[in-house]
């Protein structure tokens, strides 16, 4: 675990924690100790010993690959505690918003993908899995489906059509400790039929931690990466802007068919907003007007 309490009940994130320091546990307030060696990653363990019978039976030990995703959210939205009207609780590995996330690596049963489904709907949340099958054998020949082997048998246990619960595979990339990776592949599981598991368009490690935020919808980002596949030729404006010796670059909003004109210059690169002339569908007159290019905010305009 990467997270615990201090002895006045405050999260303590494991790289803030002192050695000998007196840490419990979030669910079952046994003692842990600070475990922080030249070879193993940093984290919490419980005490040699100590009596936890109704800790978490669902908090295992986390490879790199999960810490790294668990890592590019805020701390608090880690390793969040979880109650139901019982009593019971689990550890989310993400939370945010009404969101748990959780990142598997390690095989499941589909019986207890099941028990992990129920236990977060049941407290009105939306689940969203993000599994690791970078190395399961796959069949990918047939275009946006794909087979996924008996070895990852949780997801051959889903069934997409329940709006409360996401599944995403990465199918690509290393153990990344940036959002900016480019090197992994995200796919959502979207449909089911005999020839396999239907998916979306891959997305990246920014585009799902954008989703996850809520900085932008899934949808919008679907609809992003459509219209890129059918336009190889176009670019995300803030990728292109300083890279051209143009004076002006032309651009439109993938969503909304909004043209804009933009003066190209570092002063304009690096600012959060921008001035430029646009063309609304349907008006023949430019007017001038602020318009965001974070592409976080407004993953939105493509170069044309």
């Amino acid at each position: 675990m990467q997270i615990a309490l201090n002895e006045n009940g405050e999260r303590i994130h494991i790289d803030d924690a002192v050695r000998h320091g007196n840490y419990h546990c979030q669910t079952c307030g046994s003692k842990v100790d600070v475990k922080k060696g030249p070879q193993r990653i940093h984290h919490f363990s419980h005490s040699r010993n100590s009596e936890r019978p109704n800790c978490d039976s669902w908090n295992h030990d986390k490879t790199d690959w999960h810490r790294s995703w668990q890592n590019l959210f805020p701390i608090e939205c880690q390793e969040v505690v979880m109650k139901n009207e019982e009593g019971i609780r689990h550890i989310a590995d993400v939370f945010t918003d009404e969101k748990v996330v959780e990142f598997q690596h390690s095989s499941m049963s589909i019986e207890e993908f099941y028990k992990r489904n129920e236990f977060y709907t049941s407290l009105g949340k939306t689940v969203i899995w993000l599994f690791d099958t970078r190395s399961a054998k796959k069949d990918e020949r047939l275009d946006k489906h794909i087979l996924l082997k008996k070895e990852i048998q949780a997801i051959n246990g889903y069934e997409p059509d329940n709006d409360n619960i996401m599944v995403f595979i990465q199918t690509l990339g290393d153990d990344m400790t940036s959002a900016e990776d480019t090197t992994s592949e995200i796919v959502r599981i979207v449909g089911k039929d005999e020839m396999g598991f239907k998916t979306d368009s891959a997305i990246l490690p920014r585009d799902f931690v954008a989703f996850i935020n809520d900085d932008i919808s899934y949808e919008q980002i679907i609809k992003i990466k459509e219209i890129e596949e059918k336009r190889p030729m176009g670019k995300p404006l803030r990728r292109v802007m300083g890279l051209t010796l143009k004076p002006l670059i032309t651009a439109i909003n993938i969503l909304t068919g909004v043209e804009v004109r933009i003066e190209n210059s570092e002063e304009v690169f690096n600012s959060e907003e921008i001035t430029g002339q646009i063309k609304v569908p349907g008006w023949d007159t430019f007017t001038t007007k602020i318009y965001p290019i974070d592409y976080q905010n407004d993953p939105v305009w493509i170069m044309t």
